[in-house]
């Protein structure tokens, strides 16, 4: 049977989006969360804006944290086929040397890995 979204925290988040510690338990909320509502999961892991903006609500209210308006959340699958629709770049500046296919992979941030 799937469960349904969880209730809205307060909407002045507990935690602070500048602290590591605040980030992570927020994380950990969160994934817990989807671990166990597929109602939420199925709904975060589609592909349009909107559900990117729904996944950064529920990010936001889950895990009880300030996200700044400009941070994006993307949920994908665990395996490898959804994986290889996102990469996300680290852009390297003019003077970054990159002398081989090795090095590139320090700008390769998230999803799936090509190495």
């Amino acid at each position: 049977m799937p469960t349904t979204p969880p209730a809205a925290k307060p909407t002045t988040p507990t935690r602070d989006w500048t602290k590591p510690d605040d980030q992570r338990a927020a994380a950990t909320a969160f994934l817990k969360e989807t671990q166990t509502n597929q109602t939420l999961r199925s709904r975060i892991v589609k592909s349009g804006q909107d559900d990117r903006n729904y996944a950064r609500e529920q990010f936001r209210m889950i895990g009880d944290i300030n996200i700044p308006n400009d941070v994006e959340v993307i949920c994908v699958e665990p395996g490898t086929a959804a994986r290889a629709k996102v990469v996300v770049f680290a852009l390297p500046t003019a003077q970054d040397p990159m002398p081989s296919d090795l090095v590139s992979l320090k700008y390769w941030l998230a999803a799936w890995v090509p190495y």
